[in-house]
């Protein structure tokens, strides 16, 4: 299996309507760098009714492999 990651800055987060203030910065990131989705077992965020972009829960991103 490969592994590949991109450092990049923190982005000014921006309101996305998440319930976590804290999780903005996830969302504004995700959506800066095209993510297909978000793969997370935060409640906050899979409970988020916009989830743009979707939120997944890891094994659900494990079925997909």
């Amino acid at each position: 299996m490969t592994t590949l990651v991109d450092l990049v800055p923190d982005p000014v987060s921006q309101k996305h309507g998440v319930r976590d203030d804290d999780d903005t910065y996830l969302v504004t990131l995700a959506l800066r760098h095209d993510c297909e989705f978000i793969v997370t077992g935060d409640k906050d965020l899979l409970e988020w009714e916009t989830q743009i972009p979707p939120c997944i829960t890891p094994a659900d991103f494990l079925e997909r492999l």
